[in-house]
C-alpha cells in the first residue's frame, strides 16, 4: 500500500504467494492509483493478479487506472507525458498480448504501430531486436524470485521459503531458461540493469495517445475490468482518496458511477466495496465514503430511490466480500 511507482507487484510476488500457501487465504493489495501514463496502471494492474496469484474473494484497492475516463486522464496530463524507456517498452509489451489474447476489434489497428516501437525499444534497452512474444514470456516470469532462477548453485527444492513454487513447476522454469537462452538472457538482463541508470531507465517523452487513443485506452480498461470479473477479483474503491490525489477536480468525474452502471453495460463488472484508505490522512470514515457514493450518484443524475439501491448493493457485497466470512 505505497507508491507503486517505486515497486511494483512483481517487488511483492513472492511473499503474497508465500502467504497463500501458508494459511492467508485472502488479501488486499493497493494498485493502479499511482501511474505516469494509463497504460502503466492498466498494467500493474494485471500484473498484480497475475504475479500475486489473485483469487476469488481477493481484492484490489484503487484500481483508478481502470475507472478514470481516458478524456479526463489525457486533459489533466497534456499532450506528453515523461516515462522511462523501459517503463514505455514493458506498456507495449502488455497491449500486445492483450490485443493477441483477446482479437478485439477496436485494439488490431494497432498492432504494427506497436510491433514496430517493440522493435525500437528492444534495441535500444536490450541491444537486440527480439520478438514481442518473447518480450511477453520474459515479462509474465517477473513473478517469479529472479534469485534462485538465476543463481549457479541452486539448493534442492524443498518445502521451505526460498521455494514457494511447487517442485515441479520450479524444474520447468529452470529447464525453459536453460533450454530459451535468448529468454533467459531478456529476464536476467533486466534484473541487472532495472534503477541503475540504464538505457531502461532513461526518460523520454511520450504522447498519451502515442499509438493508443482514448477510445482504445478504453476498449483496454473494458477488457481488464472483465478479466477481473472473470476471476472473482473485488475492487476497493476508496472516494475521498481518489478525489483529493489523484486526477479528478470534480465529485462528477469520479469513475464510482461507472462500475456500479450495470444496467447499460453489456461487460460484466466485478464486485465493489468501499474503503477509507487512510482515515487519519483523509480525515474520513466508512459512513463519509458512503455518504460520498450517494452524493457522487446524485452528480450523475441518478434519483434517490437508485442511489438508496446502489449504496445498498455496496454494503451487502462488503458482508459478502468480508475477510472474517472466509
Amino acid at each position: 500500500a505505497a507508491n507503486e511507482m517505486d515497486a511494483g507487484p512483481e517487488v511483492f510476488s513472492h511473499t503474497f504467494r508465500y502467504l497463500k500457501q501458508y494459511g492467508i487465504p485472502h488479501c488486499t493489495y493497493h494498485v493502479g492509483e499511482d501511474f505516469k501514463h494509463l497504460l502503466t496502471g492498466l498494467r500493474t494492474i494485471c500484473e498484480a493478479v497475475d504475479f500475486l496469484e489473485l483469487q476469488a474473494g481477493d481484492r484490489l484497492g484503487h484500481c483508478t487506472a481502470v475507472g478514470i475516463s481516458p478524456e479526463i486522464w489525457k486533459k489533466r496530463v497534456g499532450k506528453t507525458c515523461i516515462l522511462s524507456q523501459g517503463e514505455w517498452l514493458d506498456n507495449l509489451v502488455f497491449v500486445w498480448d492483450i490485443i493477441k489474447e483477446s482479437q478485439n476489434e477496436q485494439l488490431q489497428p494497432a498492432s504494427v504501430a506497436i510491433e514496430s516501437q517493440i522493435a525500437e525499444f528492444s534495441y535500444k534497452i536490450y541491444k537486440n531486436n527480439y520478438p514481442p512474444y518473447l518480450l511477453v514470456e520474459a515479462w509474465k516470469l517477473r513473478k517469479y524470485n529472479p534469485i534462485l532462477y538465476l543463481e549457479q548453485d541452486v539448493p534442492t527444492i524443498g518445502d521451505d521459503w526460498d521455494w514457494v513454487d511447487p517442485p515441479q513447476k520450479a524444474r520447468e522454469i529452470r529447464e525453459k531458461l536453460k533450454l530459451h537462452k535468448d529468454l533467459r538472457r531478456i529476464w536476467e538482463t533486466y534484473h541487472r540493469i532495472i534503477g541503475g541508470g540504464s538505457e531502461y531507465d532513461k526518460p523520454i517523452e511520450v504522447g498519451t495517445d502515442k499509438i493508443i487513443s482514448t477510445a482504445q485506452l478504453y476498449a483496454l480498461q473494458c477488457i481488464i475490468l472483465e478479466k477481473m470479473s472473470k476471476e472473482g477479483i473485488v475492487i476497493e474503491a476508496l472516494p475521498s482518496s481518489n478525489l483529493r490525489i489523484s486526477y479528478y477536480k470534480y465529485l462528477n468525474e469520479y469513475h464510482l458511477e461507472r462500475w456500479l452502471n450495470t444496467e447499460q453495460q453489456e461487460m460484466l463488472l466485478p464486485p465493489i466495496v468501499l474503503g477509507t484508505d487512510d482515515p487519519g490522512i483523509f480525515m474520513t470514515n466508512i459512513y463519509n465514503e458512503y455518504a460520498k457514493a450517494y452524493l457522487h450518484l446524485e452528480t450523475q443524475g441518478r434519483s434517490s430511490s437508485n442511489r438508496i439501491k446502489k449504496v445498498t448493493d455496496l454494503h451487502r457485497d462488503s458482508l459478502t466480500y468480508n475477510f472474517n466470512n472466509a
